[in-house]
């Protein structure tokens, strides 16, 4: 699998992402990572792969970036404040 990597801006908002989807499962309000890929049409094992490698403080997986659509369904299913998700700026959720 070729290695991709990303950098700046990018990767803060995609480690963001991570962190939501993190904190929503812990919270228990996304039910599982699997179940909410399926509703969205979305690659599970691309963000299985790119959360366990964020976990593991990995630089690159055989994916680059995050689908764009990820921060509309984050905000919208479960309030995600959506600045936050781009700078990194006021509070995780709304």
């Amino acid at each position: 699998m070729n290695e991709k990597q990303i950098h700046g801006a990018a990767h803060d908002i995609q480690r963001r992402v991570i962190q939501a989807i993190d904190d929503l499962i812990t919270s228990r309000r996304m039910k599982s990572l699997s179940a909410w890929c399926a509703a969205h049409d979305l690659n599970r094992v691309k963000y299985s792969n790119l959360r366990s490698a964020y976990k593991t403080g990995e630089s690159s997986t055989g994916y680059k970036l995050i689908d764009i659509d990820v921060l509309a369904y984050l905000v919208n299913d479960f309030g995600v404040n959506a600045d936050w998700l781009i700078t990194g700026e006021g509070s995780e959720f709304k």
